[in-house]
């Protein structure tokens, strides 16, 4: 025993005759490589103490070797040093959240002992190096937001116990590691917001423990692999704004853990995802500017959970199915530019969280309903560029929460007057209509107002001059009081709805 002591000793003493830095040297070489600190989170960090008392390191109990390493979040600048790999028995290293400039030492790839590697949000450049085929053991590798270029090892799709791979927002170029997923522990990948193509790898979900994919702002083409449709741990899908085309897998919307799918700005086809069961969780389907078609289908109602359906800028065509009132919790509803026909459903009304309701440029005719002023939550309201006629509802006057209308460039009549909401309303929500008339648009003719007022129902009439007691409405008499409705907050949806007109 006390040989080996003299022999720990003496390398301890005499380092290069191990082949080796001691761990304190290596850390002292991490410490030399930071230009800047602006926290002074390394002051701890000299010869005079023991190593493993310095702070953000953690050793073993037993063999007081350095196995974690956790430098994030400190504002640190400079470069990462290569005598990281003097670490040896190192199994967590994290560097994220800091400023580090420079290359990814290749000597990290010695670290075999390694499980986790955290390197975001850095301003880290070059290439993986290739000695990360190495890592055999590592089950987290986040290098998201900083420089790096180049293309992603194909290596990284073969190493057996990677769970979570993070690569997003930096320049990576050319195709997904076909072998990605293939391992089957593969949990979470962010591939988003890159300069990747080619097509999805097709066993990202072998093992069903995949939750979350995301791989937008890329430049992916080719079909959705078939088998997400049965990838029953899927939470999270995002691949929207790439050029992913077919048709959407079927069963996708029906797994039993989905909460949100994007799928937007692709070149998608075929109808509305068909599925044999309905995810009850799912919060978010974002499907815009595709070129989906066919009708909607009655079943949409039953995803009864939903608060965002984002359908704009397809070719849906057919009737609003009626049983979208049944979606208690919508609070945005997408359905423009397309080609639906048909009337409004009266229906949508029983969306009473709905705040965001965009149907415009589509081909629907009919009267606007006057039920859909009982959504008293109603912020924004887009139905224009359709055939719509009649006369706008009364009651619009009375929805205190409705700050942006549009009834443009439809067949709609009658007066249209500058009280109430309508001083909120922007005078070109109502160009394109001949028959409208009234302060905001063009002088009426003789009799116009009057017959508009003459038109109403009695309760219509009776809000609109906020009548508080008694008021005679033909031979009946009503009472009514005026509701003034609870600001509640919801998300501010006018810029969801101007970027689906753009």
């Amino acid at each position: 025993m006390e040989l080996l002591l003299l022999l720990f000793l003496f390398l301890h003493i005499h380092p290069t005759l191990s082949g080796s830095l001691p761990e304190y040297q290596a850390l002292l070489s991490v410490k030399a490589a930071i230009t800047d600190d602006p926290q002074r989170a390394l002051t701890s960090w000299n010869a005079s103490t023991n190593h493993c008392t310095w702070t953000h390191v953690t050793c073993d109990p037993s063999s007081y070797h350095v196995t974690a390493l956790n430098l994030s979040g400190l504002n640190l600048s400079g470069t990462l040093s290569p005598d990281l790999a003097h670490l040896r028995f190192l199994s967590r290293l994290s560097f994220g959240a800091n400023q580090l400039s420079g290359n990814i030492p290749g000597e990290l790839g010695s670290l075999v002992s390694l499980k986790y590697m955290n390197l975001s949000s850095n301003m880290l450049t070059g290439k993986i190096p290739s000695s990360f085929a190495e890592l055999k053991n590592l089950t987290l590798l986040s290098l998201l937001t900083n420089q790096l270029q180049s293309a992603i090892p194909e290596f990284i799709g073969d190493l057996p116990e990677i769970e979570v791979l993070q690569l997003s927002a930096n320049s990576f170029t050319g195709s997904i590691p076909q072998g990605l997923g293939k391992s089957g522990k593969l949990r979470l990948l962010d591939l988003s917001s890159n300069k990747l193509t080619g097509t999805l790898p097709p066993n990202l979900c072998t093992g069903n423990r995949l939750q979350s994919l995301f791989t937008m702002q890329n430049f992916l083409f080719g079909p959705i692999p078939e088998t997400l449709g049965k990838c029953e741990s899927l939470i999270l899908i995002l691949m929207g704004q790439n050029y992913l085309n077919g048709s959407i897998p079927r069963g996708l919307l029906g797994l039993p853990r989905l909460s949100a799918v994007f799928l937007e700005d692709n070149n998608l086809t075929g109808g509305f995802p068909e599925t044999d069961t309905i995810a009850v969780s799912l919060v978010v389907i974002s499907l815009y500017n595709n070129q989906l078609s066919g009708p909607l289908p009655p079943s949409i109602g039953n995803f009864s959970g939903l608060q965002d359906l984002s359908l704009d800028r397809n070719r849906f065509s057919g009737a609003i199915p009626s049983q979208i009132g049944r979606l208690q919790y919508l609070v945005g509803l997408g359905l423009s530019h397309n080609k639906l026909s048909g009337p409004i459903p009266p229906e949508i009304s029983q969306c009473k969280n709905l705040t965001d309701v965009d149907l415009s440029q589509n081909e629907l005719a009919g009267k606007i309903p006057n039920d859909i002023t009982k959504m008293k939550n109603l912020n924004y309201l887009n139905l224009s560029r359709n055939h719509l006629v009649g006369r706008i509802p009364a009651l619009i006057e009375s929805m205190q929460n409705l700050t942006s209308v549009d009834f443009s460039y439809n067949n709609l009549s009658g007066y249209v007057p500058a009280t109430g909401q309508y001083v909120h309303f922007k005078p070109t929500s109502f160009q394109g209509n001949a028959d409208l008339c009234g302060p905001y648009v063009r002088p009426c003719k003789d009799g116009v107002a009057k017959s508009t007022a003459a038109s109403m129902t009695g309760t219509e009439f009776c809000s609109a001059l906020v009548v508080l007691s008694l008021c005679v409405c033909g031979t009946l008499f009503c009472s009514v009081s005026w509701y003034i409705a609870g600001f509640v907050p919801q998300k501010d949806v006018r810029e969801t709805a101007n970027r689906r007109n753009t």
